[in-house]
């Protein structure tokens, strides 16, 4: 598929990934069996990475089909993060403290979720971009 909308983007060089995406599903013809996948999950992350300079548009695709729950703030902001690193060269770190004791209560629960959800998309990316970019997944 990112062949497609790499071919598409090439017919709309001047705008943002979010907006291309947007424009690429407004033009998709489907057959009636057939739906776009996570659309609203692509659009939302598309677009926070807007706000970062640096990405190809490759890499852009890649981080709007990792595995992050949009809903959780601190996913979300997790993702933003390593996208940022990212686009620096820098090596992505993971940055997350290890729990110390098991969850007491839903709220450590919930918390420790969302640290194995960010983990789980950590290692994700680790496998969709180059060897080196993300060093710490033996860790994760």
């Amino acid at each position: 598929c990112f062949e497609q909308v790499e071919l598409f983007a090439g017919q709309l060089p001047d705008i943002t990934f979010s907006q291309l995406l947007e424009k690429f599903a407004e033009s998709c013809v489907l057959d009636g069996a057939f739906f776009l996948c996570r659309h609203d999950h692509v659009k939302r992350v598309a677009h926070m990475l807007d706000r970062v300079p640096g990405l190809s548009l490759e890499d852009r695709y890649n981080f709007c089909f990792s595995p992050v729950n949009t809903r959780d703030p601190q996913a979300m902001s997790s993702l933003l993060r390593f996208a940022l690193q990212y686009s620096k060269n820098l090596p992505v770190r993971i940055a997350m403290g290890v729990p110390k004791e098991s969850a007491k209560n839903d709220e450590d629960l919930l918390n420790l979720e969302t640290k194995h959800q960010v983990l789980s998309m950590y290692m994700w990316l680790s496998q969709h971009f180059s060897e080196g970019t993300f060093p710490y997944k033996e860790t994760a």
